[in-house]
């Protein structure tokens, strides 16, 4: 007997009742083929099923216990559902299920505030803009906040230019319009003192240049 006739004896009752896969079909069936020994064992089998299935009286099962098993088939659902385990649990295990009561009546009602919730109202004041004429320098202000930090500059190549007032605000300029045209001449008017005119956010200090001049 080689180890190939023992996985073939392993599945010889399978094999009879077609439970083996399709490559172990083939194996099987090629291995018996030249084994004479396991060709046997699988007659065996074969005629063992058969005496089996001959002999095996049907009985049909009573009333009663039909009956019985439908009956039970139909309760499993309802009894198994989530309220009936908690049902269950509160008879068992009543205070993990006061707790899993508490909670289940705590989320509906927060899921119902948050989303009912009105959005939270921007006041007037937040983005109120006012007409301004201010002087001050035009600097970088990651070189500035280097600078006042002591620390040496190490942001790229290109600048973030704004406004420094006379009363040391820094003001960020917005890139459009004359904003825009300011931002381009910059580099080259970088620390000169400049007038502007424009609109003024003072809470987010952000400044839209109407017009300007260099002084």
């Amino acid at each position: 007997m080689n180890p190939r006739c023992q996985d073939v004896l392993d599945r010889a009752a399978a094999f009879v009742d077609n439970e083996t896969d399709a490559r172990w079909n083939a194996v099987i069936a090629a291995h018996v083929e030249a084994c004479p020994q396991c060709a046997r064992e699988l007659d065996q089998q074969r005629q063992m099923k058969a005496l089996v299935q001959q002999h095996t009286q049907r009985m049909a099962a009573p009333a009663l216990l039909r009956a019985r098993i439908r009956h039970t088939l139909a309760e499993s659902p309802a009894r198994f559902g989530f309220w009936e385990q908690l049902r269950q649990m509160f008879i068992w295990r009543p205070l993990p299920a006061i707790a899993i009561a508490a909670v289940l009546m705590f989320v509906p009602s927060v899921l119902t505030y948050y989303f009912s919730r009105p959005a939270p109202a921007v006041t007037r004041l937040e983005f109120a803009a006012a007409e301004a004429s201010l002087e001050g320098e035009v600097i970088c202000i990651d070189c500035f906040l280097l600078d006042e930090l002591h620390l040496q500059h190490g942001h790229d190549a290109s600048h973030r230019f704004g406004l420094r007032t006379a009363d040391g605000k820094i003001l960020t300029i917005a890139a459009f319009d004359k904003g825009g045209e300011l931002l381009q001449r910059a580099a080259n008017i970088h620390k000169h003192r400049v007038r502007v005119h424009g609109r003024l956010l003072p809470e987010q200090r952000y400044l839209q240049v109407n017009d300007f001049s260099i002084l």
